[in-house]
């Protein structure tokens, strides 16, 4: 048994997959439970930075623009 899955925003993309292959030897039942995953991540933020002198006056407005840019990558194997 397998698994796909996967989403596409403007600025995250991530796929997963998963599988399960299952042996019966005689009583005995083995599972083995995989999954791989990836993310990648390219979210802006903006901010703006405000300084004040001692009496409360704005002396300078900066605006701040960033991109975050991750990337993860998973992989899990249990077996019971």
């Amino acid at each position: 048994m397998c698994g796909l899955n996967g989403g596409r925003t403007d600025t995250q993309r991530n796929l997963l997959l998963l599988g399960t292959v299952a042996e019966r030897t005689g009583n005995l039942s083995y599972y083995l439970n995989a999954s791989l995953g990836h993310n990648i991540d390219r979210t802006p933020s903006f901010s703006t930075e405000q300084f004040e002198a001692p009496d409360g006056q704005v002396v300078q407005l900066r605006d701040k623009h960033n991109t975050v840019n991750s990337r993860s990558t998973t992989a899990a194997c249990i077996s019971a």
